[in-house]
């Protein structure tokens, strides 16, 4: 405890005396070398917290150690005590945030807050902890310094600003006079397939997978399927194709030029399926009408669908979806004819949508990296 001396009404000399049992377990008699100890005060004191304590040694008077004092329950004391810390996060307007997910930092203990948003972390260890509020849609939020006391439950509130605004999607267009075709329109099962002459080493494969549980998911695939881009942005990029034209007079645009006769693919769509598909029907056969008289000598195409279940949340480029299916999309081709013929590609695509199969937003479609030879 701090003892004021007669000399200086603002210095104080620290002692302590040596508790018995705890002597062989611990405890500092006066006159011990001591390194890595903490000045404390049993309870705050607005005299002392204003004070810095500083400790010279006889040996070395030059040297000293120097600090400031504060009550106990302020220093991280190592100990097995927990606390509790809970709240409420709520958005600008003053609403209840539901799933947002608030987190202690360097620990393992967290919670999501329920749909009025409020949260309870239980066994905090006591001490000064930072926490942090995460959810989609919304700035990152963070508290430092929070002190949990033992035995105690500390309330900490968050309030979370809205992420700005995200750009538009592009006004797709979705062909629904179509989405109750069969698929694929009888060039292949719909599970996969292995087309061509040369069987023993299948040098002409077309594996489909689509997959869904029931007929409402299959409907929505359909539909992500049959959704294509703006013409205009294909044309943007075929401006110096000499194709162009033809191109403008299509009604479903999904490619922007061609390579030795095969299409090159700007978004993933059902006419881009149905193509690749009779294209590899045709060089199996031999027919090379489609390629510019090129035979080809092996050819692979593969296509995916996967749909999301349940609908949830989706995140992406700064946009946020809630309640939302969202459909993935992915086709390769790789055809060759030589070693001075060769043509290869990829394309992804993910469209979000809602359960009544509205349209709300199409990732992916762009102009590929072309591998050719």
């Amino acid at each position: 405890m701090p003892l004021q001396t007669t000399k200086d009404p603002m210095t104080f000399t620290l002692g302590w005396k040596v508790v018995p049992h705890l002597n062989s377990s611990g405890g500092v008699p006066p006159k011990t070398l001591l390194t890595g100890f903490t000045v404390m005060l049993p309870q705050p004191d607005s005299l002392y917290e204003h004070c810095h304590w500083l400790i010279r040694f006889k040996r070395w008077p030059k040297a000293a150690y120097v600090g400031a004092l504060r009550p106990e329950g302020e220093l991280d004391v190592i100990t097995t005590d927990t606390g509790t810390i809970s709240g409420r996060v709520t958005d600008q307007y003053g609403a209840g945030i539901q799933g947002v997910n608030i987190f202690v930092w360097h620990s393992a203990l967290g919670a999501l807050t329920g749909r009025d948003g409020t949260y309870r972390i239980s066994k905090v260890p006591v001490g000064a902890r930072s926490l942090a509020a995460r959810a989609i849609g919304f700035d990152p939020c963070d508290r430092a310094h929070v002190r949990v006391a033992a035995k105690h439950t500390t309330t900490v509130e968050f309030r979370l600003t809205a992420a700005p605004a995200s750009i538009p999607c592009a006004p797709y267009i979705t062909a629904k006079e179509r989405i109750e075709l069969r698929f694929p329109a009888d060039a292949v099962d719909t599970r996969g397939a292995r087309l061509g002459q040369d069987t023993l080493r299948r040098a002409f494969v077309a594996p489909v997978h689509r997959n869904f549980r029931n007929s409402e998911e299959e409907r929505l695939i359909r539909i992500a399927e049959e959704t294509y881009p703006p013409a205009e942005a294909v044309l943007s990029i075929a401006k110096s194709h000499p194709g162009r034209e033809a191109l403008s007079q299509e009604k479903r645009l999904w490619w922007y030029g061609e390579f030795d006769g095969v299409r090159l693919p700007y978004a993933v769509t059902m006419d881009a399926v149905r193509y690749y598909l009779a294209l590899t029907q045709a060089l199996g056969r031999g027919d090379t009408r489609q390629t510019n008289g090129i035979r080809m000598k092996r050819s692979e195409f593969s296509y995916f669908a996967n749909i999301s279940t349940p609908p949830s949340t989706y995140s992406r480029d700064g946009r946020v979806f809630k309640d939302v299916y969202v459909v993935d999309m992915g086709l390769r081709w790789s055809n060759y004819c030589g070693s001075l013929c060769a043509c290869a590609f990829h394309l992804d695509r993910t469209v979000v949508l809602r359960r009544d199969g509205t349209v709300l937003c199409v990732f992916g479609d762009q102009k590929p990296m072309v591998i050719v030879s």
